[in-house]
């Protein structure tokens, strides 16, 4: 397989960014999508897109459910913060906090229920239609590294995802426009996409690391082990990968603007260009339009 000329890659960035355009907008329709970036319209005083709604008081709930009886975890939040981390005692725990104040969306629908083996954590708000009001979520899982999630999906708009010590076999975190960090991790899978902020993960992923991202560096430290794939795409940031001590790779690695750095020897080159180093045996595909690359 050939390299991508310089012009090639350029128009795979365009190419990128018009896809996900497009996603946005199939997602929401044109009426969502112009509600979303540009929520209220102000016509003598009226508003249109917008619901005010006064919070008196502020919100600040939690719920419990046994550890034991939850294998999936499903989380829709779009606006704020969500913090999934490790606690105390066999229940997993779900707090949320709003503060009291006027807002264009109802932030008082928040559900929590139990379908299943299914925790799902939603809150409430409608696709589009208004400016999303300000939402803390905290999760807290029991701290016992034997509890292992089947699959923990993590959706949101804008909201700060910090993930800390939790273990699954399937890890999917999506987001438009928010930071994502995951600490501390130990999963099969692991899967993020965004569209804009900083992707930061540490820990352990077995089979395979996914990151996509238009606009945003990323970051990734793998402490033991490393999965038989990791890829990883972003137009506009910097791509930093440390791997563990005596990890052998082969390594596919394209960048325009920015270069690559990395401490290993790249003298060892397979049939269509890719750096091998050791066995080789983990496959490692890095790419950035305008952004440098570092391996370590």
């Amino acid at each position: 397989m050939s390299r991508l000329s310089q012009g090639d890659k350029v128009r795979v960035g365009v190419g990128i960014a018009a896809i996900v355009l497009i996603l946005m907008i199939a997602a929401s329709g044109w009426s969502g999508l112009f509600t979303r970036w540009f929520p209220v319209i102000q016509i003598g005083g009226f508003s249109i897109g917008s619901k005010p709604v006064s919070l008196e008081a502020p919100i600040d709930r939690s719920e419990s459910f046994a550890a034991s009886e939850v294998d999936d975890l499903d989380i829709d939040w779009k606006c704020g913060s969500i913090r999934l981390v490790a606690g105390d005692g066999d229940q997993i725990r779900v707090i949320e906090r709003v503060a009291a104040g006027d807002y264009e969306m109802d932030p008082r629908n928040a559900t929590f229920t139990q379908e299943g083996k299914t925790l799902k954590i939603d809150d409430g708000l409608p696709d589009s239609g208004g400016t999303y009001p300000h939402m803390e979520l905290v999760v807290e899982v029991p701290c016992d590294d034997a509890l292992m999630f089947g699959n923990v999906d993590i959706e949101s708009v804008s909201s700060t995802i910090d993930v800390e010590r939790v273990v699954s076999e399937d890890l999917s975190v999506a987001s438009v426009s928010s930071n994502i960090t995951l600490d501390g991790i130990r999963a099969q899978d692991a899967s993020i996409g965004g569209v804009s902020g900083p992707v930061e993960v540490s820990g352990e992923v077995y089979e395979a690391l996914d990151v996509s991202t238009m606009s945003g560096g990323v970051y990734l430290t793998l402490t033991e082990g490393a999965p038989s794939e990791i890829s990883v795409s972003t137009v506009s940031g910097a791509i930093e990968l440390d791997v563990p001590d005596g990890l052998g790779f082969t390594l596919a690695a394209d960048t325009v603007s920015g270069g690559l750095s990395t401490p290993f020897e790249l003298n060892t080159v397979d049939e269509d260009g890719s750096y091998v180093i050791g066995d080789g045996a983990c496959d490692i595909d890095l790419g950035s339009v305008s952004g440098r690359i570092h391996i370590a």
